[in-house]
């Protein structure tokens, strides 16, 4: 599950770094986004955390769905800075006026 391979990447300390990487490049060739999603809902903030970055780290084309939006909208005012930034960095694609597909509404 994506739970454990996070949090693996988490507790490997330094080693952490190259197993992220690994990760994002994964979800930006052809990993399935919906796992994604199963971080972003997570209780568990270190989980939230390394799901927000890694959206904000791929395409929007691949998580342009109103699940990941909305979720990204209410973690937009999470405690945590961080994924507060890679919220706003997820979201920062959709926020064109002019553009009338986006499911931000």
């Amino acid at each position: 599950m994506i739970e454990d391979e996070v949090l693996e990447i988490v507790n490997s300390g330094a080693d952490g770094v190259d197993g992220l990487t690994r990760l994002v490049d994964q979800f930006r060739e052809s990993r399935d986004v919906e796992e994604l999603l199963r971080l972003l809902l997570s209780d568990n903030d270190d989980l939230v955390n390394i799901g927000t970055l890694i959206t904000s780290e791929i395409s929007a084309e691949r998580y342009n769905t109103v699940a990941f939006i909305r979720r990204l909208r209410e973690l937009s005012h999470h405690a945590l800075p961080s994924v507060q930034t890679y919220a706003f960095r997820s979201l920062f694609p959709f926020d064109n006026p002019t553009k009338q597909e986006s499911p931000i509404g």
